[in-house]
């Protein structure tokens, strides 16, 4: 005998959906780490012909907790990041809940004025951002003057296959940010990745 429904749109639903089942509680990252380890070698994200698999994302999310953790990332700390979809993204957005850090998405097309209202408005301490023009124009000068410490700035093209990745910087120099890293506030990410990840 079929059990009545209360709601008119389990009407739909098959038999063996349950409406009031219970969701095991775990942490976004966990979806990670349990996919990486039954699919290690499987393709995750294809990057304009540089491919990554679950298990190298799973890996760099890891080196990026520990190096955010050893730039002081605290509990609860937000992180924001400021990117385009590219496999830094996705590196990161796990890296930072690992790190038990909170993630901010910022829209790159977002002027000076957006940028610096939702940086203070979220009280981001750090920023993870590529270095196009694009994007790092507008950010270059927050830290010190919003409520952004530090910025950590990825090498585009180390995300581009071969050969785009050099295409790139010949053709679409203009593109790429002129960033001071002697600038305390601002570095590259291989600082956060430049660790074993455990």
């Amino acid at each position: 005998m079929t059990q009545k429904r209360p709601y008119p749109w389990e009407k739909r639903y098959p038999e063996f959906v349950k409406w009031d089942h219970t969701i095991e509680a775990k942490p976004v990252f966990s979806l990670l780490e349990e996919t990486a380890d039954k699919f290690p070698d499987a393709p995750a994200f294809n990057f304009m012909g540089k491919q990554y698999s679950w298990g190298e994302i799973n890996h760099l999310s890891d080196k990026l907790a520990k190096g955010l953790q050893g730039q002081g990332l605290k509990k609860g700390d937000k992180v924001g990041l400021l990117l385009p979809n590219c496999p830094l993204f996705l590196i990161s957005y796990y890296g930072i809940l690992k790190a038990g850090g909170t993630v901010v998405n910022y829209n790159p097309l977002y002027a000076r004025s957006e940028l610096e209202h939702q940086i203070n408005d979220s009280l981001t301490r750090f920023m993870i951002t590529a270095n196009l023009a694009i994007l790092c124009d507008n950010l270059h000068s927050m830290p010190g003057k919003t409520f952004l410490e530090k910025i950590f700035v990825c090498d585009f093209t180390q995300m581009l296959s071969f050969p785009k990745s050099i295409l790139f910087k010949l053709f679409k120099r203009g593109d790429i940010a002129q960033l001071d890293f002697d600038n305390k506030r601002i570095s590259s990410t291989d600082d956060l990745f430049d660790n074993d990840g455990q």
